[in-house]
């Protein structure tokens, strides 16, 4: 009985707003969701590879290998591949900078 109640309300709601309506409003609320989800994404441009943290950071691979095993920078397995992202390894040379420009201990 309950299987044929939800029945009627879709035929009364398919009534009421019309089936292409319906689906216009469906591929909208699509639309929406996957502008939401792409942005979660980040930019392929935003992600560096090993090679390119070194180089910003002036450090051998070994270095960033312990950087990483000790949680001082970050890094994300996508695809396969380790990348890291440009705003943490950025943010982590402006704190690099406040530090020895306090003249505390980097780390």
């Amino acid at each position: 009985m309950a299987k044929n109640m939800n029945q009627q309300k879709e035929n009364v709601l398919l009534s009421v707003i019309g089936e292409n309506d319906l689906k216009v409003i469906i591929e909208d609320a699509f639309r929406k969701i996957m502008l939401e989800l792409k942005e979660d994404i980040p930019e392929v441009d935003e992600w560096l590879t090993s090679e390119q943290v070194c180089q910003m950071l002036h450090i051998s691979k070994s270095t960033l290998v312990n950087y990483r095993k000790r949680n001082v920078i970050a890094s994300h397995k996508i695809e396969g591949k380790l990348l890291f992202r440009a705003e943490e390894i950025l943010a982590k040379i402006n704190k690099i900078k406040v530090f020895k420009s306090e003249g505390e201990l980097v780390h």
